[in-house]
C-alpha cells in the first residue's frame, strides 16, 4: 500500500508551475488533498483518490479521481468600515474519473487500462475537445 504524502502535480500554463496537493483527509476509502498555496479554503483546489471494494466478494472494485479548481469573485473597494468583503465562489473546474475493475483482471490489464486512459487524455482529438469545445469530425 502507498504511503500518504503530497502529490505533485503541473498546471497547463506556458511555462508549467507544479501545484503541491496536500493531504486533508484520509479515510479507508478515500483521500483528500489540497493545494493550499492561494491561502483561501474556499479557493483551494482539490484532488481526490478514491476506491471502494466489493461488499460481499462480488461486483467491481470502484476507483475515482476527482479535481476541482474553484475561482473566487474578484473584489474590489471595501464594505464601508474599511474591510475587504469575503471571499465568495464564482464558479468550479471539475472533472471526474470512474474505473471498474473486475477482481478477477491482471495486473497487465490494469496497466492497459491505465496506459489508455492517459494516452486518451493526451491525445489531440481530447486537448481540442477539453479547450476549444471542437468535437472531431
Amino acid at each position: 500500500m502507498a504511503a500518504v504524502g503530497n502529490i505533485v502535480i503541473n498546471d497547463g500554463q506556458g511555462t508549467p508551475v507544479a501545484h503541491t496537493f496536500s493531504p486533508s483527509t484520509v479515510t479507508s476509502e478515500v483521500v483528500q488533498y489540497h493545494d493550499r498555496v492561494g491561502g483561501i479554503v474556499l479557493g483551494y483546489p482539490e484532488l481526490t483518490l478514491g476506491q471502494k471494494l466489493p461488499a460481499n466478494g462480488s461486483g467491481s472494485i470502484k476507483q475515482t479521481l476527482r479535481i476541482s479548481v474553484p475561482t473566487l469573485e474578484t473584489v474590489t473597494g471595501s464594505t464601508g468600515d474599511g474591510f475587504a468583503p469575503k471571499p465568495t465562489l464564482a464558479y468550479k473546474e471539475r472533472a471526474f474519473v470512474e474505473i471498474y475493475h473486475d477482481p478477477r483482471s491482471s495486473l497487465q490489464e490494469r496497466k492497459n487500462l491505465n496506459a489508455y486512459l492517459k494516452n486518451a487524455l493526451a491525445n489531440a482529438a481530447w486537448t481540442t475537445l477539453m479547450e476549444n469545445y471542437e468535437l472531431p469530425f
